[in-house]
């Protein structure tokens, strides 16, 4: 016992100056002048040795600036030390608060930081401890080198021992690692490590290498396992069963056009904003303050009392404030609570469902509208469409709902319904009923009128958006139907695997294998009768799409705009004039593409998109005077301008019937809202004030 322990203390003492070893080099790497300024992730295989470094770099001055995450913690402790690692600047994207508070230098972690984390802010990687499983590299790796990183390299540091047999092991390792990723250029080969290793021990191939008489053997095996084309074919073979249905690559085009449509026809936040603030003092709300800042919310009488079936949701009371921005800044925040307005959160949704609740039958009624820019009466009516999933072919039963959008229709006394903007009504003013008879022979049989129109939005729906939905899922189906048939195929192999197995074990007399062998043989059958299903079930589903539901919503009755200052302010040719100024004004200083995108019936909240010669583009809404009055942004443009933000100017054209003069106001919806209080109108001083000096 007494040579085992000298034997035991020799080798605690070599590893000790291993680790002294290992630390000098480290400490040399983090205080070098390529990296003294960089965050490091530090990955080591054991907690003792996390506490070892960290009180060697706490005795190092760097107290207050190292993060760890270990086995020993839950999830909402490993967040909180990631964010402690995290830059400013990455908690600001991620829209996490107090995004100054002091940040961590270093995260010293164990593989449980391995899985399921994302530290792509930080670029550095050092490898203390080479994991006995190499997998586990891959998993390391990955916590950096994934989607989101911004460097653009990842630098791996390994520390390992050099002039020693678990030395010469561990660099061959990781020099085929990189050997075989340089020769295939490709970094997907750290994806199929874990495939190839699976029955690879890295502590089996160091007591091999310590026990024989060199190190050969275990480098053999090293090179067997990461030779270059077995590497390749892993890599093919990964990526021919990798399912290309959903493959983002293929429509990244497409779906960045996407996200750009919808970035200037989504909801938030000014159209929440326009929102509560009409819908509160209907409703008994009191709202004290600006909501896009952070205004003060309260039950305002009797008419509010319904806001406390929210009891449930809040059982602390209601929020102080209300905001349609994220983080706002409220007067005392350690006593003070805000709730972000917006689609799915629960103030704004059941604000939604009373206002339906209380006022869809008076929306059903009708209402009135002003359109400065129309010579003649037309109908609006606003339908909600819902297509869904059937069961079955023959019955009439729905499991999905797959989408759900709204329709706008418009129609006049001599015209067809044609399809036209939901949001159109937005950019309308309200008109009083005692224009009424300016809709002329509109008024005549107004149930007809309406019943006309849902026939057209029923024929729309089902000739448009079903065969939209029908197309999108036969586009999809060869896909889908390979991918379920490689799923099936792989578990009818294991299947496979296991009878064979059971089968020679019943032939050499293994009673037990018999029941056994029996309920492969029924899960075979079973697995194949399900295929077979299946793979029928997605040929057909397209046409299980149906029209679930069609509803009018709303209809409006809208009529041409009696006004003469509003008439003048909308003079056709004044606006044509500043179209015009606007767009050879793009043309001529940007190198600009200009489409005129201002039909009302588009409804977009902007007259021209400007593609300029730079890659960027923006939005343009235009206003033309012949003088030198107000200017007037719709409930449609404003909130346009207040989503875009830095991408929405505001050309105002002045002196149109003398002397043409061009204002340019870039946001301003931001530098124009203070002064204007969140009015729409706009002095044509506050414009020239803060528009571009060219």
């Amino acid at each position: 016992m007494e040579y085992l322990g000298r034997v035991i203390g020799l080798g605690q003492s070599v590893m000790d100056l291993q680790q002294e070893a290992k630390f000098a080099n480290l400490r040399e790497l983090i205080e070098s002048a390529e990296y003294q300024n960089e965050k490091l992730l530090i990955f080591t295989e054991h907690r003792d040795t996390l506490e070892y470094l960290r009180r060697r770099f706490e005795a190092l001055g760097y107290t207050g600036q190292i993060s760890s995450i270990h086995g020993g913690m839950d999830v909402g402790e490993r967040e909180e030390q990631r964010i402690f690692f995290m830059s400013p600047e990455f908690r600001r994207l991620q829209g996490i608060s107090d995004v100054d508070r002091p940040s961590a230098r270093v995260l010293l972690a164990t593989d449980a930081a391995g899985e399921g984390i994302n530290l792509q802010f930080a670029w550095i990687m050092v490898n203390f401890d080479i994991p006995w499983n190499p997998a586990r590299l891959e998993q390391r790796m990955g916590r950096l080198h994934r989607f989101g990183q911004k460097h653009p390299e990842v630098r791996i540091f390994n520390l390992v021992a050099e002039n020693t047999r678990e030395g010469e092991v561990l660099a061959t390792l990781l020099a085929k690692l990189d050997e075989a990723r340089k020769d295939l250029y490709n970094d997907k080969v750290f994806d199929v490590v874990g495939q190839l290793l699976q029955d690879f021990s890295l502590r089996d191939l160091l007591r091999d290498a310590l026990l024989e008489s060199s190190p050969l053997t275990a480098k053999r095996r090293i090179e067997s396992n990461f030779a270059t084309q077995k590497l390749r074919l892993a890599v093919e073979e990964q990526r021919k069963s990798a399912s290309s249905f959903g493959d983002v690559a293929k429509r990244l085009g497409q779906l960045n056009s996407e996200v750009e449509v919808e970035q200037f026809n989504r909801l938030l936040p000014a159209y929440v904003q326009n929102f509560m603030e009409k819908s509160a003092p209907r409703l008994g709300i009191r709202i004290e303050g600006d909501l896009s800042e952070a205004a003060r919310f309260s039950i305002a009488g009797a008419e509010g009392k319904w806001l406390y079936r929210l009891a449930d949701a809040f059982p602390k009371g209601l929020p102080d404030y209300l905001s349609v921005q994220r983080t706002p800044v409220l007067p005392d925040p350690d006593h003070q609570r805000s709730i972000f307005l917006r689609p799915g959160e629960v103030v704004f949704d059941t604000v939604c469902e009373e206002t339906i609740g209380r006022f869809q039958t008076d929306v059903m009624r009708g209402a009135v509208f002003c359109d400065p820019a129309t010579e003649k009466a037309y109908y609006i009516a606003v339908y909600t469409c819902q297509i869904g999933e059937r069961t079955s072919l023959r019955e009439k039963t729905f499991r999905t709902l797959s989408d759900r959008r709204l329709i706008g229709i418009r129609w006049d006394e001599t015209e067809e319904p044609t399809e036209c903007p939901f949001n159109a009504l937005l950019s309308l003013l309200a008109a009083p009923r005692s224009l009424i008879w300016k809709a002329g022979n509109l008024l005549l049989n107004p149930e007809e009128q309406v019943r006309k129109a849902d026939r057209f939005a029923q024929a729309l729906a089902d000739s448009l958006f079903l065969q939209q939905a029908r197309s999108l899922i036969k586009a999809e189906t060869v896909a889908r139907i390979d991918d379920l048939a490689r799923g099936y195929d792989f578990i009818a192999s294991d299947l496979a695997k296991d009878r064979g197995d059971l089968a020679r074990r019943v032939r050499e007399g293994d009673e037990v294998a018999m029941p056994a062998l029996d309920d492969v043989r029924n899960r075979q059958r079973q697995l194949e009768e399900e295929k077979t299903q299946s793979l029928l079930y997605e040929e057909r589903r397209a046409d299980r799409m149906e029209i679930i539901n069609l509803e009018r919503i709303a209809v409006a009755l809208v009529v041409p705009d009696p006004s003469p200052a509003v008439r003048e302010a909308y003079d056709r040719n004044i606006e044509e004039m500043a179209v015009r100024i606007a767009r050879n004004f793009e043309v001529d200083r940007y190198k600009a593409r200009v489409y005129d995108v201002s039909s009302p019936h588009l409804a977009r909240g902007y007259d021209l998109e400007s593609h300029r010669a730079n890659g960027e583009k923006v939005v343009i809404e235009v206003k033309g005077r012949a003088g030198r009055g107000a200017v007037q942004l719709t409930e449609n443009e404003w909130p346009t301008a207040a989503n875009v933000r830095d991408r929405y100017w505001l050309y105002v054209v002045v002196d149109c019937a003398t002397s043409p003069t061009l204002y340019r106001v870039q946001d301003p919806a931001f530098k124009l809202a203070v002064k204007t209080r969140q009015s729409f109108t706009i002095n044509l001083g506050d414009i020239i004030q803060e528009a571009e000096r060219d």
